[in-house]
């Protein structure tokens, strides 16, 4: 049979960006700010890139050339990298066009690429300018654009008609109002717009601790708390404030982590009594010396919260991305500088910081009395650390995706990726995988009950049990895009929230 010798082809889409003024500001600045202000540019896009399962190829300067298997994922990453730098208060442009590209090992070639960057050129500052394949591809999708009209690009025999990605308008007018800072830029990634949140800290912040009487058990939904039995059948549920995230067990109540409501919710189990307090903008808490430690990575806090009367009791200047606790030490992973704060929660101040490899972006992490193991999404790596000398004992266990949670036992490291739709359990003496468990959509949190990992999956908006010994998972249905876990004796308390 005759082989062609034509190059091998595949359909891709490519984006570029680049900073808008880029020399200018370099000046301005000086050579040691720039370095680093291009440094958070480059990690916020690249972690967009991963979100939107996006590949980098090359890096030219203040610039990116990125490919992408659907024009959906080039156009929403784009945006998001538009609307995150600007709280750095740069500005990017970025051209995406979809044809056939030749790959060329790790690159790829053709005219597909040089049309992508020769809409780059056309865009003006802050604007994504598409190819007319891209805005016909994506119908449907839910994009806005503006007509550019038929446009000579440089090199190419002939017009192309171009359009603008239309901006929302809340969209325009939060990256108008950001704040310029480091914390909200990174903090993008996660889907959270800096602008309102950090308005409700502002309020929050100052809100009072206020009970008031709980009503019926509501249904199982949007903004909500609800147990699940071990068979899957739905227990008791309650309501909490908007966007709940983690929640964890603190004696007799509940307290839940409300990010969008800016709030954390704390219910009695014994009484069904609901009371919430205000923490600025929390993502995430746990539980060490009889305190609850909460974080909030807007305003790289720490507040400490008395459980009794959910009094602010401190407030520490620590950046994390998650936190975790033990009775002896409260762990917190800092993906901007790539390090692990440990606390002690009995002097509620730093013990120590133990730096990780750079760039790993710890992302997760779970601490127990034997280790703390901590997920790094940027190099897509599992690290141990030793709690007692806290030496980082096993620096990067690779991982065959982008990991995004962990939780730990006593037999059984389990690893989720949100993005790759993967959960794995390794062997905590060997650091080898020992199993994959069934994958569901988008697995964001992970609990460990008993022999079982129980998994909250918000794509198929449920919640699987998994047992150990290769059985089918057990599926509970969830009205709303579930979130965090807790393993509460033979219940499983997982919180729910609109998207």
């Amino acid at each position: 049979m005759l082989r062609s010798s034509r190059p091998r082809r595949v359909l891709a889409t490519v984006l570029f960006t680049d900073i808008v003024g880029s020399t200018a500001l370099a000046e301005e600045l000086g050579d040691a700010r720039w370095r680093g202000l291009l440094a958070d540019h480059h990690r916020v896009v690249r972690r967009l890139l991963r979100r939107h399962r996006g590949r980098e190829v090359d890096t030219a300067g203040d610039g990116f050339f990125a490919t992408f298997a659907q024009p959906a994922d080039a156009i929403a990453c784009a945006l998001e990298a538009a609307d995150a730098v600007g709280a750095l208060g740069i500005q990017v442009r970025a051209g995406i066009h979809t044809g056939e590209v030749e790959p060329m090992g790790a690159k790829v070639g053709g005219i597909a690429v040089h049309l992508g960057a020769r809409i780059l050129g056309i865009a003006d500052p802050g604007q994504i300018v598409v190819s007319s394949t891209v805005r016909d591809l994506v119908s449907g999708a839910g994009f806005s654009f503006v007509d550019l009209g038929s446009r000579s690009l440089k090199g190419m025999a002939e017009d192309w008609h171009l359009w603008a990605v239309e901006r929302p308008a809340q969209v325009e007018e939060e990256r108008d109002t950001a704040p310029r800072s480091r914390v909200a830029t990174i903090l993008r990634r996660w889907g959270l717009r800096a602008a309102g949140l950090v308005a409700m800290a502002a309020v929050s912040a100052a809100a009072a601790f206020v009970v008031f009487r709980a009503g019926d058990t509501p249904s199982v939904g949007p903004n909500q708390l609800r147990a699940v039995r071990p068979d899957g059948s739905l227990g008791d549920g309650h309501a909490v404030g908007r966007g709940p995230a983690t929640v964890t067990v603190a004696g007799d109540a509940l307290w839940v982590v409300n990010t969008f409501g800016g709030t954390v919710s704390r219910i009695d189990r014994t009484d069904g009594q609901d009371a919430v307090v205000g923490v600025g903008v929390p993502t995430d808490l746990a539980v060490a010396a009889d305190l609850i430690w909460v974080l909030d990575p807007y305003a790289s806090t720490v507040s400490i919260v008395s459980p009794a009367d959910g009094r602010l009791l401190q407030s520490l200047d620590v950046h994390g991305r998650a936190i975790d606790a033990t009775d002896a030490a409260v762990w917190v992973a800092d993906d901007l500088q790539d390090v692990v704060h440990r606390i002690d929660p009995r002097t509620r101040s730093v013990q120590s910081t133990i730096a990780l490899p750079a760039g790993s972006g710890p992302s997760a992490i779970a601490a127990t009395t034997d280790a703390v193991w901590v997920v790094n999404l940027l190099s897509g790596t599992l690290s141990r650390i030793d709690p007692v000398t806290n030496a980082v004992t096993v620096e990067a266990v690779a991982l065959t995706s982008w990991p995004t949670a962990v939780a730990a036992g006593p037999d059984a490291v389990w690893v989720a990726s949100e993005f790759d739709d993967v959960v794995i359990g390794l062997d905590p003496a060997s650091n080898r995988v020992i199993r994959q468990a069934p994958s569901c959509d988008g697995p964001v949190d992970l609990a460990i009950a008993g022999a079982d990992v129980v998994v909250a999956c918000s794509g198929d908006r449920a919640m699987w049990r998994i047992p150990a010994e290769g059985a089918e998972p057990i599926v509970t249905q969830i009205d709303g895009v579930p979130a965090g876990l807790v393993v509460d004796g033979d219940e499983v308390w997982v919180t729910v929230r609109e998207s």
